[in-house]
């Protein structure tokens, strides 16, 4: 098991490994925690103050492979440090991030939601916290493709050990924007509420087929 990094309250899994702080905000915590920690970010331009942003989304299958010129392509690996709550590095092509999440007191009801504050961080930081992470590095190519109503598309294509697994995420300013959405045909069954297709549990399986037998559903 790793150290446990964070004390935010109620969830299982992560405390402090700095001690106290009088900043318990979860950019504060993060600010702490890296430097404690000895590495280097870049700024620290958090999203907003405190808790920074609520992530809302919905997941789902894909019926069949929409057309992908024009769409944007993003390279993309990411490894978790701890997973209640969720604390994730990733490299997006040329850009490193670190991501805190958190679900205590969000409803599930419609879609995922988190709360959620990223850092920036250097090269050297990433590959230093990469040789940290619990379970397997998740590698995966992202199409961003536009739809209907201005949305976009976040059609994630595993590779690796993951390879054959494929979903696309969609992101909303509101929960009742999230409700109202109308997926478009290729879109397949809505995996919102199941736990297997978050990329935290998919870090826990070495392979497609390891996946599969655990997860037993109907893909």
């Amino acid at each position: 098991m790793l150290p446990q990094l964070f004390a935010h309250g109620g969830e299982a899994g992560c405390h402090t490994v700095y001690g106290e702080h009088p900043d318990r905000s979860a950019a504060g915590e993060l600010s702490v925690f890296m430097e404690k920690n000895g590495i280097h970010a870049g700024p620290h331009t958090f999203h907003t103050p405190g808790w920074g942003i609520v992530e809302i989304e919905r997941k789902y299958l894909v019926k069949f492979m929409p057309d992908l010129s024009g769409a944007q392509v993003k390279k993309i690996e990411q490894g978790y440090l701890c997973r209640k709550p969720v604390v994730r590095i990733r490299k997006s092509n040329v850009d490193y991030i670190l991501t805190y999440k958190s679900r205590a007191g969000l409803s599930q009801d419609i879609a995922i939601k988190n709360e959620e504050v990223e850092l920036p961080l250097t090269a050297e930081a990433y590959i230093h916290l990469k040789e940290k992470i619990d379970g397997e590095l998740v590698m995966k190519t992202r199409y961003v493709l536009p739809l209907d109503g201005g949305k976009r598309a976040e059609l994630d294509v595993f590779e690796g050990g993951l390879y054959g697994l494929v979903f696309v995420e969609v992101e909303f300013e509101t929960e009742a924007e999230a409700k109202a959405f109308e997926p478009p045909e290729w879109f397949g069954r809505d995996v919102s509420r199941e736990e297997a297709f978050s990329n935290a549990y998919l870090s826990e399986v070495k392979s497609f087929e390891e996946w599969k037998k655990c997860f037993g559903g109907d893909l």
